[in-house]
């Protein structure tokens, strides 16, 4: 239910925290498109817990912070992520530039240091 919210997500994010579990029954194919959206505009790990009696409908799998389908398995199973050089250089730009990126902006400061002191930007109706 919690993946109707996605405010929560972004207060995970806040947290500092990595890794969701979000587990449902049945994980159905707008859940998952939910949660890929979640992963990625928060850029942390999701992974998807359903019984195996419902993954014809949506398999169990883990969602990078970049929103790809990582793992995906039909049937029980633990699954774990393989830290290969190349999936590491996938995921670069989700956690080490964007994810950082978003919290500076989030707290203004990104524009911060480019602001200047002009009368036309502080009265928006003058000429």
């Amino acid at each position: 239910m919690e993946i109707n919210f996605p405010v929560l997500f972004s207060e995970y994010e806040q947290l500092g925290v990595d890794c969701l579990l979000l587990s449902a029954y049945p994980i159905n194919e707008i859940f998952h498109v939910k949660a890929r959206a979640l992963a990625a505009i928060n850029n942390f790990w999701v992974p998807l817990s359903g019984p195996a009696q419902t993954g014809h409908l949506v398999p169990s799998g883990l969602d990078g912070p970049n929103g790809a389908r990582s793992l995906t398995s039909h049937r029980p199973a633990i699954s774990s992520w393989p830290s290969s050089t190349a999936r590491i250089r996938k995921l670069h730009v989700a956690l080490n530039l964007a994810r950082p990126w978003r919290a500076l902006a989030r707290h203004g400061q990104i524009y911060r240091d480019r602001q200047v002191s002009d009368p036309r930007s502080v009265d928006r109706t003058a000429i």
